[in-house]
């Protein structure tokens, strides 16, 4: 692997600007949305609640506020946890009766405790064990809740929204994992004029904040670019543009496994450069940062010996069981992998060929791709388009980074 790349776009921060948008009264402009599919869905969703988009290239235009709608209304939130969580919270605060569905594997997976704390907050909110669909009817006559959040942070995100779009409130956060992602929905929250504080039990939206119409980037995708950065440590030299090593994003935790594996890392203004190195085992706690499971999944294979991935629990509620697909499908190219409560134990060494699945799953997609740069043997990858879901161009930036290090 050679050359350099630009880091897809976060759709994680995208989605937020994209939801602060609509609220706002006014027009706002976010540059550099992307084009993964979880963004386009969350487009649809800000229209589908009265908000005027104009899409020119990757630039947006929002033109709000959001309003309640004037009948029952239906929002598709496709395969986005983020969106589902997010636009449950938001839709109560506007009001009226929205029903939220899912697609694919999101149907199967848990709100983690949004309804209850709805309910708290004065809105209606039923699902089906737990679920989705979800139906939510506000407005919200109370402004304080408790939120359970040790399945995932999104919930509070959603609630945040849904407090500043009410005009403030108190979330009292119990359990709470990922928490750099509620540190960006707060600095995205920021932007838009609203001032989140953080007290000893969760977050205070003070009164008398509306969210403002303003004008954003969206950062670059650590999550994303995480592959193409453990591929580099394998062999390779490879710089990313558009990483900002300050982010609140909680993947870029990723710089500190790839050191702690022996690559060299080196960071310039909005750029990372990643070089191979002597491999060595390496432990690493995925709690904050679930996302970089496969990523590191693979860079252990790549290291002889047996690599520690603790906080493993959290990849089993994704787009697939992870656990089990890492297991299963990595088993298949001759990675062994042992689950074991709470942890993966990764025994690095040779790569074979095969037929892999990617599942479904775009972190699994590409997490089998990386590993295929070791395959001593054809590696045939099934379901390979789930990267559409946050980087459509995640092959053709595999593949010229490839093709760079072999002109080279």
């Amino acid at each position: 692997m050679a050359g350099a790349f630009r880091a897809p776009a976060s759709k994680s921060h995208a989605i937020r600007l994209l939801a602060l948008a609509a609220l706002a009264e006014g027009e706002s402009v976010i540059v550099g949305v992307g084009r993964s599919r979880d963004v386009a869905v969350a487009l649809d969703l800000v229209r589908a609640l009265g908000a005027r988009v104009a899409l020119a290239g990757d630039t947006v235009r929002v033109r709000g506020p959001a309003r309640r709608p004037a009948g029952p209304v239906t929002l598709d939130c496709g395969e986005s946890a983020l969106c589902l969580r997010m636009f449950t919270g938001l839709a109560a605060a506007l009001g009226g009766l929205v029903r939220l569905e899912a697609q694919g594997s999101l149907r199967a997976r848990p709100l983690g405790g949004i309804e209850g704390a709805l309910a708290a907050l004065g809105a209606r909110c039923t699902t089906e064990d737990g679920r989705p669909p979800v139906e939510v009817e506000g407005p919200l006559s109370s402004r304080e809740a408790d939120l359970d959040a040790t399945l995932s942070s999104q919930g509070v995100t959603g609630l945040l929204l849904a407090l500043a779009a009410a005009g403030g409130g108190l979330l009292r956060v119990h359990g709470l994992v990922s928490a750099p992602y509620v540190d960006l929905t707060r600095a995205a929250l920021a932007v838009a004029g609203v001032r989140v504080e953080a007290v000893p039990d969760g977050f205070l939206v003070p009164a008398g904040q509306r969210p403002r119409p303003f004008s954003a980037r969206v950062e670059g995708d650590w999550s994303g670019a995480a592959f193409p950065l453990v591929a580099a440590a394998m062999g390779g030299d490879v710089t990313a543009f558009g990483l900002d090593s300050a982010s609140f994003q909680a993947d870029r935790a990723v710089l500190e496994a790839l050191r702690a594996a022996g690559a060299g890392v080196a960071l310039g203004p909005h750029r990372v450069r990643v070089s191979a190195g002597d491999l060595r085992p390496f432990d690493f706690d995925l709690t904050p940062c679930p996302d970089l499971g496969p990523p590191l999944a693979a860079l252990a294979a790549a290291c002889p010996g047996v690599s520690h991935l603790r906080g493993a629990g959290r990849l089993r509620a994704k787009e697939s069981d992870r656990v089990v697909a890492l297991s299963e499908e990595f088993g298949r190219l001759g990675v062994r992998i042992e689950a074991r409560g709470d942890e993966l134990h990764i025994h690095g060494g040779p790569v074979g060929g095969g037929e892999v699945d990617a599942r479904g799953d775009h972190r699994i997609a590409m997490a089998l791709g990386v590993l295929a740069l070791r395959a001593r043997g054809p590696l045939r990858l099934a379901g390979a388009g789930a990267v559409t879901k946050s980087w459509p161009g995640f092959w053709r930036t595999l593949a010229r980074l490839r093709g760079a290090a072999r002109a080279g």
